[in-house]
């Protein structure tokens, strides 16, 4: 379980993912700072998950506050690969996976902190 909590202790986000198979980090918003993209494996529309998402913290990694920002959606049910690479040359980073289940394909996100 992924779980995050504000210094006092107020619920920021909890979130329960499918099993995680792949991780990438890199400055994904362009903001400096290092973010974490993640895929799983269980996500999809029955499970209310999602495939693919990333996860950004507020002043430093040690934080325990980090926010999850949904990529992928329930579409799909098993992601795996996660690369972070300029696709199409406009200078920010996209997020390149696999699905190997439902839509059985590579799929490209451009841009999804943009």
């Amino acid at each position: 379980m992924f779980h995050n909590q504000r210094p006092a202790g107020q619920l920021l986000h909890r979130y329960t993912p499918a099993r995680t198979k792949g991780v990438n980090a890199a400055d994904l918003d362009g903001d400096g700072r290092i973010e974490l993209v993640f895929s799983c494996e269980g996500a999809g529309a029955g499970s209310g998950r999602s495939g693919i998402m990333w996860l950004k913290y507020r002043n430093a990694p040690t934080d325990q506050a980090w926010e999850a920002h949904d990529i992928a959606g329930t579409k799909g049910i098993k992601y795996d690969l996660v690369e972070l690479i300029d696709m199409d040359g406009d200078g920010n980073l996209d997020v390149l996976t696999t699905e190997e289940r439902e839509i059985n394909a590579v799929v490209w996100y451009e841009n999804p902190a943009k």
